[in-house]
Parts: C-alpha cells; sequence; structure tokens
C-alpha cells in the first residue's frame, strides 16, 4: 500500500508540475495507483493458484476443478464491465470536496480565506 499511495503522490506532482488541475491531478493518479495494485493483486492469485499443490486423490469432475477460476474471472468481468460502462461519466474528481469552497456560506474566523476541512 504504501508503495502505491508513493507512485501516487509522485505521479500527482508530476501532473501538478505539468499544469493540470489538483482535482484532476488526483483523480488521475489514484486511478493509476487502483490499476497497479489491480494488476498486483491478480498476479498474487494467479501465482498462488499456480503454486497450489495438485490434489493427490482421485480426479474431479471437470466442472468442479473450474469452479474457483470461473468465480475469479466472473468477478474480474464484472469489475471491468463496471469500468467501461462508467468511463464515459463526466463525474466530479476525487478531491473535488477538498477545494472547493461554497461562495454562499459566511465567512468565518479564517480570514485569509484558505480552505480547511472544517469549511468544507
Amino acid at each position: 500500500m504504501q508503495l502505491l499511495i508513493s507512485l501516487a503522490t509522485q505521479y500527482t506532482s508530476h501532473l501538478i508540475g505539468e499544469n493540470r488541475s489538483v482535482p484532476e491531478a488526483l483523480t488521475t493518479a489514484s486511478g493509476l495507483a487502483y490499476l497497479i495494485g489491480a494488476g498486483l493483486a491478480a498476479l498474487a492469485a494467479a501465482v498462488t493458484l499456480k503454486l497450489l499443490p495438485k490434489p493427490t486423490a482421485a480426479p474431479q469432475p471437470v466442472r468442479s476443478r473450474l469452479r474457483v477460476p470461473a468465480t475469479v474471472l466472473a468477478v474480474v468481468a464484472c469489475f471491468v464491465a463496471t469500468d467501461l460502462a462508467t468511463a464515459a461519466l463526466q463525474g466530479a474528481p476525487l478531491a473535488q470536496n477538498l477545494f472547493y469552497k461554497d461562495p454562499t456560506k459566511k465567512k468565518g474566523a479564517n480570514t485569509n480565506q484558505a480552505h480547511t476541512f472544517r469549511d468544507i
């Protein structure tokens, strides 16, 4: 997790340095970290399934042997389908709520107009 956070932070800084908006940079970098984490989880699952000892008992029917891989494939397919179905939707960036200040709110004790978590 710390590696993914470090990569996301580094990439966010890089994108901000290229004049991208902060919410867009945070959203892009966290998406990249999510994909890297998903890839590492899939790799770990594949290695685990490959290294599991083969059963020495009588061979099971094909349907029984394919139950776990089919379930894993179905779950991954659901995630991919959800990602593809929502990729074109224009939702708010992940960090929008951290940097958006409602102009209708009254000014508080914060005289320099800096954003704080209490203002949100």
